[in-house]
């Protein structure tokens, strides 16, 4: 059984679907955030695309998953319609043996006012295609999600239809007019061949190479007067991701079903072995109890009895699933109730509450939220220790400063020639040359004047002095030495302290 904590490091690694390789080579006429969108529906759908003609996302479910960060949603709704209203080309590089075909992306979709859910449908003749692909491509969702053009994930996505898994290799040479088409580029749209070279494909191998899971070489095929007649591009798998493209049971999608967090669970009751003899006995459940203070006030105020065995049965499914992290969860259910009453009238909470538990949605999103916060924890840490090492730095460059100084002053003795030399043959201006040489000591180092105790005689010297220091047998400490010698653990426990209490 595959182990929750590993379920939910898949999960985060990959999101496969398989797409139709007609579907990948369509022409890019909507844009980036449509194409997203459209992927993700796909994704969701696909399970039952063969038996159901409608299909349900969650908004923020969908939001999340193609990186849609704002409150509004006129522009997902924008970007929903032109799935509907725009009609595309599939299959332009006859991969797949279909001569010709066009399709609408979506048939139709429809959101409820004050309703979080999104009603989308294909239509039959899309529907069947989709669902049987005779041709088709592994497509990560978490990594088309990454681009930030619609020119890079066109790209990406024939890279991807093109590559040999086996082989970890692949290529395919487009024509100028292939290329065009396949973008779906209007004629006054650039007209140049190197403004398409230098706006769309030398930034989208640039963005695939730096954010994706393959490595892109894209060439122009020229003429033998350096005319471009198209251009070649050649496709590998990073080394790094080589072993999950060869394995991929590690991020299994079966093909009739989406991996869920459900997979690889069997939830059984224990039973006590017992002589045949005797009745089966069914060992006695520990009732499972909360100590969270905010649930206990939740279940409470709404009369939510956990004890019934309707709660305390998904309660079990749920601590098999999260583990440590099961109260975690019930907050999260518990906060996404309250939303929901402030929105809608709903007849029973406790029947609500536990609706919530088989609701894959809300797990997907809580596994979300879950990644949000470790990467909020992470950038605060960063934050901290970008700040703690500037703090220590600051104290080795105070260090330093008066370092050099006792130097001069310990050994100026033995140095003393040296340091005439010095002044003499390199500080042919300044405060070092005009006091010490040109005028006042007649070309003597008045050596006493290193030891001045006024500031505005001592510190110009010191300055101009320093640029030789290591002629004169100093050598500064590098940082991680001064700090191995000068800072304990407890400093800059001290110091993290500090730091985090004025960042509050």
């Amino acid at each position: 059984m595959v182990k929750p904590k590993q379920q939910q490091l898949q999960k985060a690694e990959k999101k496969l679907l398989n797409i139709h390789s007609g579907a990948i080579l369509i022409e890019n006429k909507v844009n980036l955030l449509s194409r997203q969108a459209w992927f993700y529906l796909l994704y969701k759908a696909f399970p039952d695309l063969k038996t159901q003609d409608k299909f349900f996302v969650n908004l923020n479910e969908l939001k999340e998953a193609i990186g849609y960060d704002s409150t509004n949603n006129k522009y997902l709704k924008q970007a929903l319609k032109d799935l509907v209203g725009t009609p595309i080309e599939w299959n332009i590089l006859h991969k797949d043996k279909v001569i010709w075909e066009v399709n609408s992306l979506l048939a139709g979709c429809k959101i409820e006012d004050n309703s979080s859910i999104c009603e989308f449908a294909f239509s039959p003749f899309l529907r069947e295609r989709l669902a049987n692909p005779e041709m088709y491509t592994k497509l990560d969702l978490l990594v088309s999600k990454k681009f930030k053009s619609k020119h890079t994930l066109a790209i990406y996505c024939l890279a991807l239809d093109y590559l040999q898994v086996k082989m970890n290799f692949g290529s395919k040479n487009l024509t100028l007019e292939e290329l065009r088409k396949y973008l779906g580029l209007e004629d006054n749209e650039y007209p140049q061949v190197m403004n398409i070279n230098q706006e769309i494909i030398k930034k989208a191998e640039k963005e695939i190479n730096n954010n994706s899971d393959l490595n892109i070489s894209i060439t122009p095929i020229r003429t033998s007067n350096r005319k471009i007649l198209g251009f070649k591009f050649e496709m590998s798998i990073k080394d790094e991701f080589v072993e999950s493209y060869k394995a991929p049971k590690l991020v299994k999608q079966i093909e009739n079903k989406q991996t869920n967090i459900f997979d690889g669970y069997e939830i059984k009751e224990e039973k006590v072995k017992t002589q045949s003899i005797k009745p089966e006995v069914k060992p006695k459940r520990e009732i499972i109890k909360v100590e969270s203070k905010e649930l206990k006030e939740f279940f409470a105020e709404y009369k939510i009895s956990i004890t019934t065995s309707t709660i305390q049965d998904k309660f079990r499914e749920a601590k098999e699933i999260f583990q440590d992290n099961f109260e975690k969860y019930l907050i999260f259910l518990m906060n996404y109730t309250k939303q929901e009453l402030k929105r809608n009238s709903i007849n029973s909470i406790s029947g609500f509450f536990v609706s919530l538990f088989k609701d894959d949605v809300q797990i997907d999103n809580y596994f979300q939220e879950l990644e949000k916060e470790t990467k909020r924890k992470e950038v605060r840490k960063f934050e901290i220790e970008s700040k703690l090492e500037s703090k220590v730095k600051e104290k080795y460059n105070n260090s330093m400063s008066s370092d050099f100084e006792d130097y001069l002053e310990k050994n100026i003795d033995s140095i003393e020639d040296k340091f005439i030399e010095i002044v003499r043959n390199n500080v042919k201006k300044g405060f070092a040359y005009d006091y010490l040489i040109k005028n006042q000591n007649k070309g003597i180092i008045d050596k006493s004047l290193l030891l001045n105790y006024k500031k505005h005689i001592r510190m110009p010297l010191i300055t101009e002095i320093k640029l030789y220091q290591e002629e004169l047998g100093y050598r500064k400490p590098t940082f991680e030495e001064w700090k191995k010698e000068n800072i304990t653990e407890k400093y800059l426990s001290e110091l993290r302290l500090e730091i985090e209490k004025l960042d509050t």
